[in-house]
């Protein structure tokens, strides 16, 4: 059976956040766009000792432009948890209600995404909306949903990205933003390190707070 783990808004990347990564980060001319290089790295971290081998990588960090609202929809079924040995659920899944409350109609006043670019391609978005979805908490809190293209998870990617949203969910006057995740996800240590606690809990998910 699949799982929704959707971070008040989407299921988050369930990538492995195993390792330290080296990055360096600096502001490009366009104010709304962070760049940065991710480069070869070995550490340890979540769950013992692990290595980390990736070529330099050159990213960019930047809000989606209303042409690409779409693309949303393949980072929703890429947010879905599948636990290990389930098989993954088509992707036509993503057309039921439950999970089109966060990404239909994308573009309205309090919607906020940002999308990071690896070689011109975007690779991974994460996103925030006010909605009632699985880690919903009022009306005045907007729910947050991250995920990645798999070959981008694990690179420590996920985390600047989400650093990134969080300063600009700041910037447009929200004090606080939640999410859901299921317990099994290792996301759920992601969030932890990026300043989310948990809010509440049930017999599969957690659902987290981020005060701003």
């Amino acid at each position: 059976m699949w799982q929704f783990a959707i971070s008040s808004g989407l299921p988050h990347f369930y990538g492995k956040m195993g390792s330290y990564v080296v990055i360096v980060i600096y502001r490009s001319k366009d104010k709304n766009t962070t760049q940065g290089n991710l480069s070869e790295l070995v550490g340890s971290h979540i769950g013992g000792k692990e290595e980390c081998k990736m070529d330099h990588m050159d990213y960019q960090i930047r809000e989606i432009r209303q042409g690409e609202y779409a693309i949303l929809d393949e980072f929703l079924y890429e947010a879905i948890f599948i636990p290990k040995g389930v098989e993954a659920p088509p992707k036509s899944i993503i057309k039921k209600p439950e999970l089109q409350v966060y990404v239909s109609d994308f573009g309205r006043k309090d919607d906020c995404c940002l999308v990071v670019e690896v070689g011109g391609e975007i690779v991974g978005a994460v996103w925030s909306r006010i909605m009632s979805d699985y880690g919903h908490v009022d009306d005045s809190v907007p729910s947050l949903a991250i995920s990645l293209y798999p070959d981008f998870r694990g690179q420590g990617i996920g985390t600047v990205l989400m650093k990134e949203m969080l300063a600009l969910i700041r910037k447009r006057g929200y004090k606080k933003v939640s999410l859901s995740v299921q317990k099994a996800n290792y996301a759920y240590r992601l969030y932890l390190k990026a300043g989310f606690t948990v809010l509440n809990e049930n017999e599969e998910e957690y659902i987290m707070i981020c005060y701003l």
